[in-house]
């Protein structure tokens, strides 16, 4: 789920008043039990990218599993930790996929990619600590390829303390269920009434089904598990004019060899589910807009003897 602006949940019980009350209640029992039965590990192993690109479109995925899409205009730095793409200790596989930026038929010699594939012994080491695993940069001959597409697959190893593979072996795959995009598009439509109608208890049941793994896999703290539950319930709270637009422009993608899909937009990548929200400007190139959106796309996966989606 990309989420653009975190809204605090004080507004939420403001504007909801003591009807609120109940489901403030029963969201903070949903954190306690769910922190309670997250294992928690002595070593704390933590894997990441170092990711600097320009003059291109870029798409990171980690076996299997998209980590980052960057789409946009321009250049971007940024830092990404991968342990909730990881899901056993052993080999990994890093995809690193490159398009012409905007505008461009071709990748030419305006693109550039550095990524440092790092890896640091305990959560909260100091940064001098970190090691470099991998450095990955484009071929200095790509514009004479005149490609419209470029792949990189960098194999490495991870060890981890934990072992998500009984999880996964679990579930169905998805691509050999009969009607699976009506089917998905009908599950997202499920969750945007929820956002809609700002229903955040059955929303949250829905989202922090199977939120324990990536907690586990992050070593969060209980202060961590309720920030991260504040930030990904705000969708479904009362936020300035607020409105959920019906979805268009979508694909369906699947990934995890098909045990994990999603919708997303086809040219942006942004999630399938977009919401604006905030104040209305009142003039400039975007009068009549609202200040602010976000998107998200729900992975949906599919327990082998069930018959409804659960979140991921």
């Amino acid at each position: 789920m990309r989420i653009k602006i975190l809204i605090g949940l004080l507004s939420l019980c403001i504007l909801n008043g003591c009807a609120q009350k109940k489901s403030k209640v029963d969201m903070n029992t949903m954190i306690e039990e769910t922190f309670k039965t997250t294992p928690k590990h002595d070593k704390q192993p933590l894997y990441g990218i170092q990711i600097d690109k320009m003059g291109c479109r870029l798409s990171i995925a980690i076996n299997d599993e998209t980590l980052v899409d960057y789409f946009e205009k321009g250049g971007f730095s940024a830092t990404e930790t991968i342990n909730g793409h990881i899901i056993k200790s052993g080999n990994q596989t890093l995809k690193v996929m490159v398009y012409p930026r905007n505008g461009a038929q071709f990748i030419d010699d305006l693109a550039h990619i550095k990524l440092e594939l790092f890896y640091v012994a305990q959560k909260g080491d100091p940064m001098d600590s970190y090691k470099i695993m991998k450095t990955i940069e484009l071929p200095k001959d790509l514009k004479e390829k005149k490609l419209s597409y470029f792949e990189i697959n960098i194999p490495f190893e991870a060890n981890v303390p934990w072992d998500f593979s009984a999880f996964y072996n679990n579930l169905v795959d998805l691509r050999k269920v009969p009607e699976i995009e009506k089917k998905v598009i009908a599950e997202y439509e499920k969750i945007r009434g929820l956002i809609s109608s700002n229903d955040s208890n059955e929303y949250l049941k829905f989202i922090l089904k199977n939120q324990k793994m990536e907690y586990e896999a992050f070593y969060m703290t209980k202060d961590e598990v309720n920030e991260s539950v504040n930030w990904l319930i705000k969708d479904a709270t009362p936020l300035e004019n607020k409105e959920v637009l019906p979805m268009k422009n979508y694909e369906l993608v699947f990934e995890k060899e098909g045990k994990k899909v999603f919708l997303r937009d086809r040219t942006s990548r942004d999630g399938a589910i977009r919401i604006e929200y905030g104040t209305i400007n009142t003039e400039g190139d975007y009068k009549g807009q609202k200040s602010k959106e976000t998107s998200l796309s729900p992975n949906l996966i599919l327990v082998k003897g069930k018959t409804e989606f659960e979140s991921l």
